[in-house]
């Protein structure tokens, strides 16, 4: 279990904290750090995304083409529900405009902010966005 936290940690390096991973839950556990962005196996309740959040648009440029794509991303999302936009990373896109949508919704977006222990923490969210073409009617 360690040496896969310690994997994770290199691979994210920036994003989440450098820091000893602390055992959630249980009788015991370790006290809840407010600051320390938390990986969603750690939570008792992960990040969602509100019902009344923005969303990506389709790029109105690749309409035409009719292109659907996805864009998967990582970044943190705070104790209010609101992301860190510095955090932002792109893990994979299929096209750059994708690309362009989320990083312009992403300031808008709202979430349900993740709980440990009943108690809001950041969390470290890879969340991928798909994109059909519109339908035209």
């Amino acid at each position: 279990m360690q040496r896969l936290i310690a994997l994770l940690a290199v691979g994210i390096a920036g994003v989440a904290h450098a820091q000893a991973r602390p055992q959630i839950g249980g009788a015991g556990g370790a006290a809840v750090n407010a600051d320390h962005a938390y990986f969603e196996f750690q939570v008792d309740r992960p990040v969602s995304q509100a019902t009344n959040s923005a969303r990506p648009v389709y790029p109105q440029p690749l309409k035409k083409l009719g292109l659907a794509g996805q864009v998967e991303a990582r970044f943190v999302v705070d104790t209010l529900g609101v992301p860190d936009t510095a955090s932002f990373k792109v893990v994979t896109s299929t096209h750059d405009l994708f690309t362009g949508a989320v990083r312009s919704a992403l300031p808008n977006m709202r979430f349900v902010p993740a709980e440990v222990k009943k108690r809001k923490v950041k969390q470290l969210v890879s969340q991928r966005f798909t994109f059909a073409p519109p339908k035209s009617g």
